[in-house]
């Protein structure tokens, strides 16, 4: 699967409530605000998963704590997709934009440091 199909598939599971008028975000047609909050909640639910295996496993995790973390994985993606919908964007543009950015900062050995426009 690539993720130009994940990304039609995943969107028809998405079922949103009904916004109401977000001021600033009132020009982009669908406000991310909502798939932001989630992702949000997703990143935080593996944070959470890891802390317990600190502080309860004395930092050695199973496979089923990797599932776990794995199964969230799945969620952030789902997330992340909808944001880049919302904007008007693919996973698939973000995914080359991104491989864009990382050679560029290879090619001119600007992988470490501190800055978007390294």
């Amino acid at each position: 699967m690539d993720l130009d199909d994940y990304s039609r598939q995943a969107h028809q599971t998405a079922k949103y409530p009904p916004y109401p008028v977000w001021g600033v975000m009132g020009s982009i047609p669908n406000p991310p605000l909502y798939p932001l909050l989630g992702l949000s909640g997703e990143v935080g639910e593996i944070f959470e998963k890891i802390k317990k295996i600190i502080r309860d496993k004395n930092c050695i995790a199973n496979s089923d704590d990797w599932f776990g973390i794995l199964y969230e994985l799945g969620d952030i993606l789902w997330y992340l997709n909808e944001i880049a919908l919302s904007l008007g964007v693919t996973l698939q543009d973000i995914a080359a934009m991104n491989l864009e950015k990382l050679k560029s900062r290879n090619d001119r050995n600007a992988i470490q440091g501190s800055g978007d426009d390294r």
